[in-house]
């Protein structure tokens, strides 16, 4: 019985140490591109791309205004036709990481160029820094 006790907190112990990892080294580190086609009946009008960018939390560890310079390249080569911000552009507090000011996100965002438009909406980690200093700068 004790050697299966020993067995299972070494698994954990293996699986907690992987899954930490995974989240705060790979995971931040990548940048993952989906593409997708979606039919609608409703819409009449031409085809068109749309860019999602959601959860950039730029200050995490390995998220910097690099990877920032990236997402921003990568979606402008895609030529979006609409670009959307799905929020959780900042994030603070967190260990190994350091705040970067929205201000310096928003010049970087405000690269991003599509024909109708780039439309963003904030999310609980740009409301927990200052709602009011996110929405003013002025990247959309």
């Amino acid at each position: 019985m004790k050697k299966l006790v020993a067995r299972l907190a070494l698994l954990l112990t293996a699986l907690a140490v992987f899954l930490a990892g995974w989240a705060f080294w790979w995971e931040p580190r990548r940048l993952v591109t989906r593409e997708t086609s979606i039919a609608l009946e409703c819409w009449q009008g031409p085809p068109l791309r749309v860019a999602v960018v959601s959860d950039l939390h730029i200050g995490s560890p390995f998220v910097g205004m690099r990877k920032l310079e990236r997402v921003v390249a990568e979606v402008n080569a895609g030529k979006p036709d609409l670009i959307v911000l799905l929020g959780d552009f900042v994030i603070q507090g967190v260990a190994g990481g350091e705040l970067v000011p929205p201000e310096l996100i928003a010049a970087e965002l405000a690269k991003l160029k599509a024909k109708h438009g780039v439309y963003a909406v904030l999310g609980n980690h740009d409301a927990w820094l200052n709602t009011r200093r996110v929405t003013e700068v002025s990247f959309w």
